[in-house]
């Protein structure tokens, strides 16, 4: 019925169901269905679609390590979104905005992460609450605040085994492995939070936790001078880390490492450009 759409309501139809059919995809073919998704809300003045289609152009914007245009999309699909009055839909698009924003303006990063929380409070969203506090919980362990960044991915693993989640649970103990315990120099802690984060990661086949642990589990083979064992451990972080900047910055610091430890020097150079640009 949908091969050649015509009516408004089957044109406008179709377009969500191209949005949503394409979300989260990398071929190209995909980003061409997500335009002409977007020009039909366009066409229709469809609000609610426009800044979903906005939000998701910024996710392509991002896989396409287009920054600074990924974060200028996500801020366009906020302002329609909270011009709705949709609070749901402001969390998810801050969200993304937070996590995918690469410049270092933590002050304005923790802003958004505590409005982001207090939607989630508001709207009841206990899952997405335990996402809010790794944001926040990273800015602490930025600032060099250990104890409350642990404190708060404790808080977070709370959440996942009320609710179920074990994403929450794997991710915090992957955060807890580097964000607290490896820059405080707690190397067996690292290791023991890194391994189960691995296990509960591979379980559940969660790439963002996998990616966080095997960051970790390279550092700590660089520092065993098993540089070897390092490259294929970050090389695996780096694999995984797609829509989670931070790890994927750890382990191209790593992968760098490695590559020093190797005699791979032109890779090593490379790396660290990346890992300064990330």
């Amino acid at each position: 019925r949908f091969a050649h759409p015509q009516s408004e309501p089957e044109q406008r139809i179709w377009g969500q169901l191209l949005s949503r059919s394409t979300y989260g995809s990398i071929p190209p073919v995909h980003f061409k269905l997500a335009l002409e998704a977007f020009e039909i809300a366009r066409k229709y003045n469809d609000l609610p679609e426009i800044a979903y289609c906005l939000w998701q152009r910024g996710f392509w914007a991002y896989v396409n390590q287009e920054h600074d245009q990924a974060i200028q999309l996500f801020e366009q699909s906020l302002s329609i979104y909270r011009q709705l009055g949709e609070p749901y839909d402001v969390a998810r698009v801050l969200m993304g905005r937070i996590t995918r924003d690469h410049r270092a303006d933590w002050e304005e990063k923790r802003a958004l992460a505590e409005e982001l929380l207090r939607l989630q409070r508001e709207i009841g969203d206990h899952v997405g609450r335990g996402w809010s506090l790794s944001l926040l919980a990273l800015n602490e362990g930025r600032l060099g605040h250990f104890t409350e960044a642990e404190r708060l991915l404790m808080e977070r693993i709370t959440i996942g085994r009320e609710t179920g989640n074990l994403g929450l649970i794997a991710t915090s103990y992957a955060l807890i492995s580097h964000q607290v315990c490896f820059f405080q120099g707690n190397f067996a802690q690292a290791r023991a939070a890194a391994d189960e984060a691995l296990k509960l990661g591979n379980e559940i086949s969660d790439s963002i936790s996998i990616s966080g642990a095997s960051a970790t589990l390279g550092l700590l083979a660089n520092m065993n001078e098993d540089y070897s064992a390092a490259k294929r451990l970050c090389l695996e972080a780096v694999n995984a880390s797609v829509g989670y900047a931070d790890f994927g910055k750890l382990a191209t610091w790593g992968l760098a490492v490695a590559s020093c430890g190797l005699g791979h020097y032109e890779g090593a150079r490379a790396q660290l450009s990346t890992a300064l640009h990330y």
